[in-house]
């Protein structure tokens, strides 16, 4: 999708993912990949006890990745909650997530960032994007 697309009253929903470290592709090229950073994430709580905790815990288990790629000008960047499988987790995918970001280096290199994330317990279901003009469900992705 380019940038310039707007969603308007599209309702985007989680769904079914995949990318590759070296090319990066989703799809179709989206140039060489010169960083990935993939990080294990959740959200933490703890119980506390009288003078210690008495529990951990930790939901909505899930990886978060960024990809920093170099790419040339006929590149346009990932759509929303278009797949991405996870470098070094193959069997994971996961979906483009909000701030996908295009810049420019000195010497004319553009760059794009990539983000995505996965969550455990999504893991299988497709995406959608639904369009409440036409009220209709047009699916991203499907898992295989």
């Amino acid at each position: 999708m380019p940038l310039t697309t707007t969603y308007g009253d599209d309702i985007l929903s989680w769904g079914d993912n995949t990318l590759y470290l070296g090319t990066c592709m989703l799809g179709s090229t989206f140039g060489e990949v010169t960083r990935a950073r993939l990080t294990r994430t959740g959200d933490e709580d703890t119980i506390q006890g009288c003078q210690s905790i008495r529990a951990w815990i930790i939901t909505n288990p899930g990886f978060e990745l960024t990809l920093e790629t170099i790419f040339d000008s006929s590149v346009t960047p990932p759509g929303l909650m278009e797949p991405v499988t996870f470098p070094f987790l193959t069997s994971i995918i996961g979906l483009v997530a909000p701030g996908v970001e295009i810049t420019w280096e000195q010497g004319g290199q553009r760059g794009l960032s990539i983000p995505a994330k996965y969550y455990d317990n999504l893991n299988g279901i497709g995406s959608n994007r639904w369009d409440g003009t036409t009220e209709t469900m047009t699916p991203i992705y499907t898992p295989s």
